[in-house]
């Protein structure tokens, strides 16, 4: 996929779409940043459709998957976090567990880098794809 053609998938996101992804960036990534320094995430898909999923967060002594880490983030107040920025689906018909949103909130950072590095829909081929939160910016890098 060419940059112009990833930009022009970009820009079929709403500017709500836009703006929840880069809240949720902003609050989610410094608590990542305080356990591991590489989220790994997996991509499978073709022609029209595609998925993302979590799969672990690197660490400086190795790597934490899905049930270390929400156990480790579940200590660190990102679900409050989330909570005062608007960025959790909270309902009294249908009750999540702190654990439950951080499960979820994986698996939308996955599908959210999915479509910022390969465009909606991001029905292409099955490969791995790896997003670093680490670095002085505090952003995001493949």
């Amino acid at each position: 996929m060419q940059i112009a053609d990833l930009m022009a998938s970009m820009r079929g996101q709403s500017a709500e779409q836009v703006r929840q992804r880069d809240n949720l960036f902003c609050v989610a990534v410094p608590f990542l940043k305080q356990i591991g320094r590489q989220v790994v995430c997996s991509y499978d898909g073709g022609n029209d459709e595609g998925w993302a999923w979590f799969r672990s967060l690197k660490t400086a002594d190795g790597s934490r998957d899905k049930a270390q880490l929400l156990a480790a983030l579940s200590q660190t107040g990102l679900v409050a976090a989330l909570r005062t920025a608007g960025l959790l689906y909270e309902s009294d018909r249908h009750v999540r567990t702190d654990e439950q949103h951080l499960e979820e909130l994986l698996e939308r950072l996955a599908e959210e880098w999915g479509v910022m590095l390969l465009g909606n829909g991001f029905g292409r081929r099955p490969f791995q794809m790896y997003r670093s939160v680490q670095g002085r910016s505090g952003k995001a890098h493949d």
